[in-house]
């Protein structure tokens, strides 16, 4: 995906990290590739972001002091948060990468990284998030197009009951 197809496609993405340098850092790369790029230090600053917007891709650090990234991804995720999320941390283990793989994280990357190299991981997480939606829409259409067989009518009871 080129910075023009980002660009066209207007993703929000929001940036969630307790280390004020490396948050700013990503904020300005994104921005210049096109991306509306909103920034938290912390979880609850996270949730309160997203309560008022949908992002469709959040970059959360693991560690940060009072809610952790686990902890904050899975209260977004509850909430019925729909964005992909691509998770750092400085401090990688098996054990907590596959917890948030569970939780519904799609990368997990850990820190020092190169912008270009989570750059990747977030489009990557973005084209998951378009073929997703593209596959519900599928199949809402063939669903709406798929004729009730054996039923004849078309009272409101009856559409009620199929």
């Amino acid at each position: 995906m080129s910075s023009a197809q980002v660009q066209s496609l207007s993703i929000d993405m929001l940036v969630v990290d307790d280390d004020e340098q490396l948050r700013e850092d990503m904020t300005r790369f994104f921005s210049r590739l096109g991306y509306a790029v909103s920034e938290c230090e912390n979880g609850a600053e996270a949730i309160e972001h997203a309560v008022h917007r949908a992002f469709d891709v959040v970059v959360l650090d693991m560690m940060m002091p009072g809610m952790t990234g686990l902890e904050t991804l899975r209260t977004l995720k509850e909430r019925g948060c729909e964005a992909e999320f691509v998770m750092l941390t400085g401090e990688g283990t098996i054990e907590t990468a596959v917890q948030a793989i569970k939780l519904g994280a799609r990368e997990f990357l850990t820190k020092p990284t190169s912008l270009k190299e989570l750059d990747r991981l977030v489009r990557k997480a973005i084209d998951s998030r378009r073929l997703r939606k593209e596959n519900e829409q599928l199949k809402a259409v063939i669903h709406q197009q798929t004729p009730n067989r054996g039923m004849i009518g078309d009272s409101a009871e009856l559409q009620q009951v199929l």
